[in-house]
């Protein structure tokens, strides 16, 4: 075995440095073939696509193919080659290559002195010794330098880098193709190329959604050239619907508004050689009140007596006319799920008696929304909400709401809100009719009220006080009316809804029994004045008119009757004047007609008028039988008068009431028949003699009760200036008597 020969040091590194460079230069290479690849890709894709506007699927192949290919040209000129180890051999062999005066010294030196090698066992070590001296002593002069010619590199790599350069200028230049061509070669999009003409949709902002009814407002810019028109497209179900120009609102901006969206649909917008589009329109429900989920319940105020509305049984409706101090509770739903729900209260006007209108808020303008005063109100479910409010004033109440997908309330339905304020009861004295009522000392006047309020009574009064004669202070009484005293608990009226009809009661006033202040009792010359008052649950109170009695002697009272009769005879002759006037008129009627005998159906509708006069004369004999009839109810209040004066008025009112309901109401229902069966058919005149006949006999029964009342009131008269002379004679002997005794004497009544 032989020593192997010491190894060239210096020519072995400058072949690895060598191959550095080698490696280097791959790299370069294989760069530059990689970039020029892509860049002519690009440049053709984009001349391609912006001549052609190659169709997705096309521009989906070169894509993939594109990526196929680069892929396969990085794998074969940086992958593969950078992953090959070059050897000192080979290396050698390049240098020898490019330095023929080497004689192959180079190349012997290196692989002689390899460890292993086969011909350095036949080769002696003082030759190969000799060999490798030689080489490193010419290291210095070899031209490593010449082993790779970098012109054609350099000038591959100018080529690429000048197109790439010219590209990212163009792209600089025109940025909106670059962007077009990376969104459709790139990303695949469908956006079109602009031409001549360059469109932008400003508005609305894809994707687009639009509440049921609204508007759309759509604006196109011409960021590129000089279209003549540009077109909007509208497209419904996969169909053209129509094509409308769009208006230019101002140099290059277009505009049009679509009204009143329904349903969705897709648009399409075209000028010159450009096109946007289609965008898709969904129409989304703008939230509102579902009218079938109304539940509403009232809890009345306690001063009502109403009860509180039943849990099971709701109210359906919205519109209230409450009490004031009502509270209400309320469930409602929605017609599509809500992210926000407002209760919003507008009062009454006070001039005008409406709600003032609250603006419309811009859903895009968050300080406007909800309206002042807003109440957020408690959501179940998404589309359920629920609250409570009560009732102070009369006004409106409405819901604001906004949907899950952004959209809010517009215009929402409101509901009226009357708030019923609590008025006093009204309460009026029903007897006596007169305000001032004049009775004797020991009379039983009973006094009734009617008293009505909007709710409940809780208590009525007679309150009175008593005048002695001359005197201005007071006794103050009262007393209670019985059928307005608070109701048992458990009593079925406790119930009763508001409203109710006015209740009467009344109370008896023993005049002998009115508090003094005395040990006496009312004298003649006394008053008590009275009126009645009533409360209700809520506190307030209403009174009556004042009334008065005025306490006069019997024989005062007596007299003030007897006048009333005297005024009922003077207006008993007034009927009989009436009725005479009438049965005038129906003789010039009948005489009218006795050439022709019958009633002719034309001259039917003149019996209409003979009816009303006879009407006027039974309402004036009803009149004064109740005339009558008060005059006995004094005479038994004011226990004055006999027993054969009572009879004798008694048997007059009854006489008049049977004329008043008989006897002229039979003549008007004569009447009647007779112009219902001429307006038929014409009709014989003997009727109407008939009814000339029974006016004649009223008239002569009137005349009776006329000389009755006459008589009696010459009778009465004398009586009456016979009482006069005994009370002035009793005076003159009351006012000697004095005298003598040495009292100052003093005038005598007249």
């Amino acid at each position: 075995m032989q020593p192997t020969p010491a190894p060239p040091r210096r020519s072995l590194e400058a072949l690895a440095r060598l191959g550095e460079r080698l490696r280097k230069v791959l790299t370069w290479d294989g760069v530059a073939s990689v970039a020029g690849f892509a860049v002519a890709g690009v440049a053709l894709s984009f001349a391609f696509d912006y001549v052609l506007v190659l169709p997705w699927g096309v521009r989906l192949c070169f894509l993939l193919a594109g990526a196929f290919l680069l892929v396969g040209l990085v794998r074969k000129r940086l992958i593969k080659p950078l992953a090959r180890t070059v050897g000192a051999v080979e290396l050698a062999n390049l240098v020898e290559r490019v330095n023929p005066e080497l004689s192959q010294s180079l190349i012997t030196a290196v692989e002689l002195t390899q460890g292993g090698s086969e011909a350095a066992a036949h080769i002696s070590p003082s030759l190969v010794d000799a060999v490798v001296r030689d080489v490193e002593g010419r290291v210095g002069s070899i031209g490593f330098e010449r082993i790779f010619s970098l012109t054609r590199l350099r000038r591959k790599t100018a080529i690429v880098c000048g197109s790439a350069l010219g590209m990212l200028l163009l792209a600089a230049l025109n940025p909106g193709l670059a962007a077009i061509w990376l969104s459709r070669d790139v990303l695949l999009s469908a956006e079109r190329w602009p031409k001549e003409t360059q469109l932008t949709l400003l508005k609305p902002t894809p994707p687009i959604y639009v509440a049921t009814g609204d508007d759309v407002l759509i604006e196109v810019k011409v960021t590129r050239g000089s279209p003549t028109s540009v077109v909007l497209d509208s497209i419904v179900d996969g169909r053209l619907a129509r094509s409308e120009p769009i208006v230019e609102a101002s140099t290059g901006l277009f505009q049009r508004r679509i009204e009143n969206v329904s349903r969705p649909f897709q648009f399409r917008v075209r000028g010159g050689d450009d096109e946007l589009g289609p965008f898709d329109v969904e129409v989304r429900l703008r939230p509102r009140i579902d009218m079938q989920s109304i539940r509403l319940w009232c809890d009345y105020p306690s001063y009502t007596g109403i009860p509180s509305t039943p849990e099971e049984e709701p109210i359906r409706y919205a519109n209230l006319k409450v009490p004031e101090g009502t509270r209400v509770r309320y469930e409602m739903a929605t017609n599509v799920d809500v992210s926000r729900a407002c209760w919003v209260f507008r009062p009454a006007d006070a001039s005008s008696g409406s709600a003032a209108a609250a603006p419309v808020a811009d859903e895009k303008t968050e300080s406007d929304w909800p309206d002042a005063g807003a109440v957020d109100l408690e959501l179940q479910g998404g589309r359920e909400f629920r609250g409570s409010f009560e009732v102070r004033e009369s006004g409106q109440f409405y819901f604001q709401l906004e949907g899950a997908d952004g959209f809010r309330s517009r215009k929402p339905d409101r509901f009226r809100v009357e708030a019923l304020k609590d008025t006093p009861p009204a309460v009026k004295i029903v007897e006596p009719e007169r305000v001032t009522e004049e009775v004797s000392p020991d009379a039983r006047v009973a006094i009734r009220i009617s008293a009505h309020d909007d709710y409940r009574i809780e208590k009525a009064t007679l309150l009175g006080s008593y005048f002695g004669p001359g005197k201005d202070r007071g006794v103050e009484q009262a007393k209670e009316f019985s059928k307005f005293s608070p109701l048992a608990e458990g009593d079925a009226k406790a119930s009763e809804p508001a409203g109710e009809k006015p209740i009467e009661d009344e109370v008896v006033i023993e005049v002998a029994a009115i508090q003094t202040g005395e040990a006496t009792p009312p004298v003649p010359g006394a008053r008590f004045q009275f009126w009645a008052e009533a409360k209700d649950f809520a506190g307030h109170v209403g009174d009556s008119q004042m009334h008065f009695l005025q306490v006069l002697e019997k024989e005062d009272i007596l007299r003030i009757l007897m006048e009333q009769l005297m005024i009922v005879r003077d207006q008993l002759r007034d009927v009989v004047r009436r009725q005479a006037s009438a049965r005038k008129d129906l003789d010039d009627f009948q005489r009218a007609l006795a050439l022709r005998e019958k009633i002719p159906v034309e001259e039917a509708s003149k019996l209409a008028r003979h009816r009303l006069d006879q009407s006027r004369v039974s309402q004036a004999l009803d009149r004064e039988a109740r005339e009558l009839g008060r005059v006995i109810l004094r005479t038994v209040r004011n226990n004055v008068g006999d027993e054969k004066w009572k009879t004798w008025v008694t048997g007059l009112r009854d006489d008049v009431a049977a004329l008043a309901s008989h006897g002229s109401v039979q003549i008007e229902k004569s009447l009647e028949t007779l112009q219902k069966a001429a307006s038929r058919e014409p009709q014989d005149l003997k009727p109407l003699a008939s009814v000339a006949q029974a006016q004649r006999d009223l008239e002569r029964e009137v005349e009776s009760i006329i000389l009755r009342l006459s008589e009696f009131g010459d009778k009465n008269a004398l009586i009456q200036m016979l009482r006069d002379l005994r009370r002035r004679q009793a005076d003159l002997r009351r006012e000697t008597h004095l005298h003598l005794q040495g009292t100052a004497p003093r005038e005598p009544q007249k």
